[in-house]
């Protein structure tokens, strides 16, 4: 299928046709759980009725097959999509299932209403609701009243074609249903727990044992893609010359560091669900240019990725204190391996405790990612207490997709910074660290000098100018 649209958050829904030709046919909605696996409706697609999908940002329709078939009141199917459309999609595998276990949970639905029309494009629509009654373990049904919480009303003959889009709790984002139809002001669904209940189910979709959450609408969240700042930005038209010299205008073109980014893009795409690189350098070495473009890489390929910055941080409040400590270390250029002989210990130091106390505003939200996440923090040696608290809450969270922690380091450094850090982090610094890379260890050469500064001349010159020769370097 066409690129997705990843800043939309609709790379996972799908129109779904099912019918014999293109004129006799049933539309619906559908939900991407993995590379090539839909779920949707059993009310759109019959047993032995062939069928398509379709992405909201293609006119491409791709065939499917039916891989499972819920019985009784479990009205779902799981589709197989020729091709794996969604292989290239970070994190696409990373789904949250959840049971809503309590009535006004706020959720979304995001599909296709207007059922019958299947010719070209047509946008899918998002509708709020909240559920009206919870659904316990055995549950085969949930309700839900869309127009809730400030929503528009939604005429009823527009909802034809939702069957099949997945309900997802606000604001994480686990799926609490699938709806199978809706009249008036109201949409039936199955819960995922019907869905859950069937082993074959839960061999196709990957879920293991235990990892259904529950959701009551009172869980504390902030999502992490809310606290970034971009790395990237335009200069100002108007602004002084000078500024034209901030890393995140990127006026001119990335030069060399293949060997830098190559790391830290091998560090990103590791397995674990949690890691922390270290990029420390002098000033002027290139640190926050080099962590930008890691920023615009990931974020073209469907991560979210930009600056976390300190202010933010001391906008949040964190979750109780009980966390994991290890033994420290000096600094980011010892032996960073795991140490599996872990001692809990509730109290992480005198920093930590500074770090609970700084940040206000948000108390015990889950810092929840929807998709892969790089955080960077520039400078993080003067707030250890808030960094440490920051890196001591996303290791507590098993649920997220990968996450990534970048911290920019200016040399020389504070000294202790990183013992500091890592019992402000309960331990958990040097746990997670898997990657350091030292700027002053690989200096550029003097052709490279060269070339960035004909770059620079080349960038800052007005158009057709003639260039002068590049200074010399020593």
């Amino acid at each position: 299928m066409d690129t997705p649209p990843h800043r939309l958050a609709l790379e996972r829904v799908v129109e779904v046709y099912s019918g014999h030709d293109d004129l006799v046919g049933v539309t619906g909605s559908g939900y991407v759980i993995g590379a090539d696996l839909v779920l949707a409706s059993g009310q759109v697609v019959g047993p032995d009725t062939p069928c398509q999908v379709r992405a909201p940002w293609s006119a491409r329709w791709v065939a499917a097959e039916q891989v499972w078939r819920g019985r009784g009141a479990a009205n779902a199917v799981l589709l197989r999509v020729l091709g794996a459309p969604w292989a290239e999609l970070p994190g696409i595998d990373h789904v949250r299932w959840a049971r809503a276990a309590a009535p006004g949970v706020r959720c979304l639905a995001r599909g296709f209403p207007r059922a019958g029309q299947r010719a070209g494009f047509r946008d899918a629509e998002t509708l709020a609701g909240v559920v009206d009654a919870p659904a316990d373990a055995a549950s085969k049904a949930l309700t839900v009243s869309v127009g809730h919480l400030g929503s528009h009303a939604v005429p009823g003959s527009l909802w034809g074609g939702m069957p099949g889009a997945a309900l997802l709790a606000e604001p994480a984002g686990q799926i609490i249903g699938v709806i199978t139809s809706g009249t008036g002001p109201r949409l039936d669904a199955v819960p995922v727990t019907a869905l859950l209940s069937d082993a074959r189910f839960r061999e196709l979709a990957g879920v293991p044992p235990g990892r259904v959450e529950t959701v009551t609408g009172d869980e504390p969240s902030v999502p992490l893609a809310d606290l970034l700042t971009p790395a990237r930005d335009d200069p100002p038209p108007d602004g002084p010359g000078w500024t034209l010299l901030a890393a995140r205008h990127a006026v001119v073109p990335f030069l060399g560091r293949e060997e830098e980014l190559a790391r830290l893009r091998a560090w990103a795409a590791e397995p674990a669900a949690l890691s922390i690189a270290v990029l420390t350098g002098r000033p002027g070495t290139g640190k926050s240019r080099l962590a930008g473009e890691l920023c615009a890489e990931l974020a073209g390929s469907g991560w979210d990725a930009g600056l976390l910055l300190l202010d933010t941080l001391y906008a949040l409040d964190p979750p109780p204190d009980t966390d994991t400590k290890t033994d420290t270390d000096a600094g980011p250029d010892t032996d960073t391996r795991p140490n599996t002989d872990a001692k809990t210990d509730a109290d992480a130091g005198p920093d930590a405790d500074a770090g609970r106390a700084a940040m206000g505003g948000r108390a015990g939200a889950a810092l929840n990612a929807v998709r892969p996440t790089l955080l960077v923090v520039e400078h993080p040696e003067p707030s250890v207490p808030v960094v440490g608290e920051l890196i001591r809450r996303l290791a507590k969270h098993d649920r997220n997709p990968r996450v990534r922690l970048l911290l920019v380091v200016r040399e020389p450094g504070e000294p202790g910074w990183w013992r500091r850090l890592d019992t402000a982090a309960g331990g958990w610094l040097r746990r997670l660290n898997t990657t350091t890379i030292q700027l002053n260890t690989s200096p550029l050469t003097l052709p490279e000098r060269t070339e960035h500064a004909r770059a620079a001349m080349k960038a800052f010159a007005p158009s057709r100018a003639a260039l002068p020769a590049p200074p010399h370097l020593d």
